[in-house]
């Protein structure tokens, strides 16, 4: 079992130059398309079109990555790995983990984006951590 969060704040807010705002802005998007985009990556398991598997993992594997969703974006790698190597047979596993592991990153959206909501507020005169 897992016990990591699921989104690491600190990574996020490095890729957006400490801005909440445009963090929130990404995982609101993440999240708005996450399921549909793990039911692809499924859909193709299941019709074992290892290209389409290959191409759609690798791209939550970066979106993921990205966002800091160091576990999603693994079990992602793993299913590019299998599409890659055209061996599908056994995605089951693979698939349920994915599943589960988008399930969690919804499930830790709000709290996220409401911890972001703060420090926007707290942060409103900063300066551009990218400037």
């Amino acid at each position: 079992m897992t016990t990591s969060l699921p989104i690491a704040l600190d990574m996020l807010l490095e890729q957006c130059c400490g801005s909440g705002e445009f963090a929130a802005s990404l995982l609101s998007d993440f999240g708005k398309d996450l399921l549909a985009r793990c039911a692809g990556i499924i859909r193709h398991l299941d019709a074992s079109d290892a290209p389409a598997v290959t191409a759609t993992a690798h791209c939550l594997k970066g979106s993921a990555g990205m966002l800091g969703a160091a576990g999603l974006s693994e079990i992602a790698a793993r299913i590019e790995a299998a599409g890659r190597s055209g061996d599908l047979a056994d995605s089951a596993p693979l698939a349920a983990q994915l599943r589960d592991e988008a399930q969690r990153c919804l499930q830790f959206l709000p709290a996220m984006q409401a911890e972001l909501a703060a420090s926007v507020e707290i942060g409103a005169g900063a300066i551009d951590a990218c400037n």
